[in-house]
């Protein structure tokens, strides 16, 4: 009697295997994540959708815990290339971005004759500080940039980890369990003592690293039980875990570091077992919406803020979609013009870097 599920190759373990391969279905977990920010960002204050935007950053975190861990433990990838390849996907948009922001600002001050401070909250923004800058000095502009502050701390420490673990994948886990914890009990202990002018608790990277750190601890956990046959259940586990996971970050009175440690897991153990999921649930996250929303999650993400935050404070009809329009046009423009020719460039230096060690070696 068949009492597993027999894999087929295509769904087997991808992450073990040698050379890299894009999962689609994974840039479809981006695309909902993006997805879950622009709503939440487009009805904020307006109805529960608001708190989507959240939700959204979540799914970031997930995705890039299980990533980092697959690059840093599984394929070893090298220190100094995970970081630079990290700094190529991120500083040279970011820096764009940040540059146009002021130069706006500074033509809108000469016409109105009018002051915006916004230079603390650019360079803040710039050297990923912003999650911990006063509330007092923070442009609104660059407000979004705490989660990318929170990822940039991930990265170091997650690397500084692989390098002190020397790469062994349980005393990995076992660091990183320890730091989520820690992370959640920080979260809980600073909800108490932190003062009013003070940014959120949670975008602090003391408290939210933890999300990433759990993903990257589960994931690693998940890939070393693997086995060739796997129970029929095993495909309900990735839908089931991500329902929990809604379930729990609508859940009321809970505190918000509890409520962060469980919603944080449950998206940690879904995108862990995500390739084993139901055909048609990949079938979903590999649509041509879903797939190319999260190929320009990143330049979606930066430049959505300056738009939805106008529409928001605008009283003309359809204001958020004339948003949404204009944060489309100006991804495609940030990815094509700057996102991916930037990544491309300096990651091509990076092989060049350390293939010619490798030749001289061989």
């Amino acid at each position: 009697m068949h009492i597993g599920l027999t894999l087929p190759r295509k769904t087997s373990w991808p992450l073990e295997r040698a050379g890299h391969t894009r999962l689609a279905f994974l840039d479809g977990w981006r695309g909902l994540a993006i997805l879950c920010v622009l709503a939440g960002h487009a009805a904020s204050g307006v109805s529960v959708l608001g708190q989507f935007s959240t939700f959204g950053v979540d799914l970031f975190f997930a995705l890039s815990g299980r990533l980092m861990a697959d690059l840093l433990i599984l394929r070893q990838q090298s220190i100094p290339v995970f970081l630079i390849r990290r700094f190529s996907r991120i500083v040279p948009a970011l820096f764009v971005y940040i540059g146009l922001i002021l130069c706006i600002t500074e033509v809108a001050n000469l016409l109105t004759g009018g002051h915006t401070e916004i230079a603390i909250s650019a360079a803040a923004a710039a050297i990923f500080v912003h999650n911990y800058l006063p509330t007092a000095d923070v442009n609104l502009a660059f407000e979004h940039c705490w989660s990318l502050a929170v990822e940039e701390h991930s990265y170091l420490a997650l690397a500084a980890l692989a390098a002190l673990s020397a790469r062994r994948r349980g005393i990995f886990i076992w660091v990183a369990t320890g730091i989520t914890l820690f992370a959640t009990l920080n979260g809980f202990a600073l909800q108490h003592h932190v003062n009013a002018a003070s940014q959120s608790v949670m975008w602090r990277s003391d408290v939210r690293a933890g999300s990433i750190f759990v993903s990257a601890a589960i994931y690693l956990m998940i890939v070393g039980a693997q086995r060739k046959r796997m129970p029929r259940w095993v495909c309900a586990v990735s839908p089931v875990s991500a329902a929990l996971a809604v379930i729990a970050f609508a859940l009321p009175g809970m505190r918000p570091s509890l409520n962060l440690a469980l919603t944080s897991s449950l998206l940690a153990l879904s995108v862990a077992t995500l390739d084993h999921a139901h055909p048609a649930l990949l079938s979903l996250l590999k649509s041509r919406l879903l797939t190319s929303c999260g190929i320009l999650s990143y330049s979606l993400y930066l430049w959505q803020q300056p738009f939805l935050i106008s529409a928001r404070e605008s009283t003309m009809p359809g204001a958020s979609l004339l948003a949404l329009g204009a944060t489309v046009v100006m991804a495609l423009w940030s990815y094509h013009r700057i996102e991916r020719p930037a990544r491309l460039y300096l990651n091509a230096r990076i092989t060049r870097v350390h293939e010619v060690p490798a030749a001289l070696a061989a």
